[in-house]
């Protein structure tokens, strides 16, 4: 069944909600310290991908520009303004950031306890993609138009190292885009399923086209392959395309599990709430020195279970209690697969 009818028919679709749970534990795990080799093959595609499945999500408004618009912001720019009201004062008060002096910057840009712009710029950032992308269908633009389009200015905006104002970047319409076009494929691939040969080609090209994009990225070349990196390097981008295509693949075809899908679903139901908090464990960690008393996997290993102990009881907690917070993402907490 297409995408877009399992969508009118309010049925979660449970390989895509695997996935999202998987690449947020990915985005978890990339924040721990890990080495750049490690990092880079998380990050080249570990946040293209969350546009790429809102893309192939995308079914139209299918209500009033204006209610669309608000319920968006309900759930995307609400919990970020809350989050970032809590994050500005616990960084004033320990002095963790530099822009910890500037409410404004807390807005505009986003803050983080580690500092900087923080995990919490991408609610933003996909709030202003979904009015590129109601923009772009009422004025009937092309899909190769778009590309070119919000290619333009996210080469400029992050080749110029410019923070994105209020989270607007292209980088988030040019992957939504690409997971618009990829949007009618699975159904393809469905008829597929019986012929091996076909499947050992499209394998053995998307394999290809991944390592060849991160050949020609450099890798590793002592950069970190995130989006800012992408906008002006081809292999990089490349691989990103291509690794969120094959991802989408293996998700839908791997073997289906209950318990999985449970799981993923909390995931993906406190994944506002998951992306703030992630950065207390890291910090915690830090502070105590355990990165001085033991190797740099063993840190990551630590880290990576304060973060099972801390995000659980923590999420569920504020969840319940201010869920807001939490963006409301998903209304049901049961998975429907969706054949």
């Amino acid at each position: 069944m297409p995408l877009i009818c399992a969508l009118l028919m309010d049925k979660r679709i449970s390989y895509i909600d695997n996935l999202r749970a998987f690449c947020l534990i990915l985005m978890v795990f990339g924040h721990t310290g890990l080495t750049l080799e490690v990092k880079n093959l998380v990050y080249s595609f570990h946040m293209p991908i969350f546009y790429f499945l809102s893309g192939m999500l995308y079914h139209g408004t299918g209500t009033s520009i204006c209610r669309y618009f608000g319920k968006k912001a309900y759930r995307l720019l609400i919990p970020y303004c809350l989050w970032s009201l809590i994050f500005y004062f616990s960084a004033y008060v320990w002095r963790t950031a530099p822009s910890a002096n500037s409410l404004s910057d807390a807005f505009l840009y986003g803050i983080g306890l580690q500092g900087g712009g923080g995990a919490l710029w991408f609610l933003t950032s996909l709030f202003w993609t979904h009015v590129f992308a109601v923009f772009r269908h009422k004025c009937r633009i092309p899909d190769w138009l778009m590309l070119v389009v919000s290619f333009v200015p996210w080469w400029f905006t992050m080749e110029n190292d410019l923070r994105p104002w209020l989270g607007i970047n292209m980088a988030g319409p040019f992957f939504f885009t690409i997971g618009e076009m990829f949007h009618s494929l699975p159904s393809w691939l469905d008829r597929q399923t019986a012929n091996k040969k076909k499947w050992v080609l499209i394998g053995v090209a998307l394999s290809g086209g991944y390592c060849l994009g991160m050949w020609l990225g450099g890798f590793p070349n002592h950069q970190v392959f995130n989006i800012a990196y992408m906008s002006h390097n081809i292999g990089s981008l490349i691989a990103a395309i291509f690794a969120c295509i094959g991802l989408v693949i293996i998700f839908r075809y791997l073997p289906k599990s209950k318990t999985i899908d449970i799981i993923s679903s909390y995931i993906c139901s406190h994944a506002i709430l998951i992306i703030g908090l992630h950065f207390v464990p890291v910090l915690f960690a830090k502070q105590m020195g355990f990165r001085s008393h033991c190797s740099e996997w063993e840190f990551v290993g630590i880290v990576m279970l304060l973060e099972v102990i801390w995000i659980w009881p923590t999420s569920l907690l504020i969840g319940k209690l201010l869920p807001i917070l939490n963006g409301k993402w998903y209304a049901k907490k049961v998975t429907t697969s969706v054949q």
